[in-house]
């Protein structure tokens, strides 16, 4: 979508898992490698799952994340979202629906 579009960046807003954290950031991390404009994350939306998110138990054992995952989300979600996965949680990005986007992100 960058190159159709010729847009000079993204936003990506994914689940809080390890797997929903480390697809977007290898991708952006092999963009950037290539000398292409890395994708960023939503941040804004992240501290909203992250505040009003239902947290459920991953079905895999794993309490772990790649730290490549968490490290490319901004620092002020970082610490908050390592605990998340710790307790083997996850928060999936439907629970951000587009009646929560028009009330609280639209201009």
């Amino acid at each position: 979508m960058l190159r159709e579009t010729s847009a000079i960046g993204a936003e990506y807003l994914g689940d809080i898992d390890p797997n929903g954290l480390a697809i977007p950031a290898e991708f952006s991390a092999k963009r950037q490698a290539s000398g292409m404009v890395g994708v960023s994350p939503a941040a804004e939306l992240y501290a909203w799952l992250i505040r009003n998110g239902m947290r459920r138990g991953r079905e895999s054992a794993l309490r772990s994340t790649s730290p490549h995952g968490i490290a490319w989300l901004p620092p002020e979600l970082q610490e908050e979202v390592a605990e998340i996965l710790s307790r083997g949680e996850r928060i999936a990005q439907e629970c951000l629906g587009y009646e929560v986007l028009l009330r609280d992100f639209s201009s």
